[in-house]
């Protein structure tokens, strides 16, 4: 078990765990590469396909804005009736396809997946009470934004700050050792 701590405590190691993780992230994740700042939508319930939702369907159609697809995702075929969904607009920024920072941006939407991308409607708080009561229970009473999952991108900065840190002591140390002896 020493020997392992031992080794795992060694700055080589650490930078060839730091490059897998990197070429898994490059590989893995849906962000463009460079330095980006653009809204998302994260998914919060599908609505049922009924006519008491067909006003929200309509306001949804008409919608705020458009959020375009990201490269790696393929836009849906057209639909006659998309389905409704309820999101929560943010804004996330990100750096070499790492999240690094996300805030809310328009809060709680409907959106529809269309050819041409999310069209969003967003929803004050009136709207979202008509929406619960045309709904049958509350959408969005249980979500909350988890903007701190959106900041695993540090994760890397902090791993190469510690490789740096571990260079330098081992360097310290080869360094001691040569003048003891």
């Amino acid at each position: 078990m020493k020997r392992i701590l031992a080794e795992l405590s060694k700055s080589r190691t650490l930078l060839i765990a730091i490059g897998i993780a990197i070429a898994a992230i490059l590989y893995l994740s849906d962000r463009p590469f460079g330095l980006t700042d653009m809204m998302r939508i994260d998914e919060i319930a599908t609505l049922p396909d009924s006519e008491r939702l067909e006003p929200v369907r309509r306001y949804t159609l008409i919608g705020s804005g458009v959020i375009p697809y990201m490269s790696s995702e393929t836009a849906p075929p057209f639909a006659q009736r998309p389905q409704i969904k309820v999101g929560w607009v943010y804004r996330e920024f990100s750096a070499l396809r790492m999240p690094l920072f996300a805030r809310k941006e328009f809060g709680p939407v409907t959106f529809v997946d269309l050819p041409q991308g999310r069209q969003f409607a967003m929803l004050g708080p009136a709207q979202i009470e008509l929406l619960d009561e045309l709904a049958g229970r509350p959408v969005t009473a249980d979500y909350s934004f988890a903007w701190y999952e959106r900041l695993w991108g540090w994760l890397i900065v902090i791993a190469l700050i510690v490789w740096t840190l571990l260079r330098r002591r081992e360097a310290r140390i080869r360094e001691d050792e040569y003048w003891a002896s």
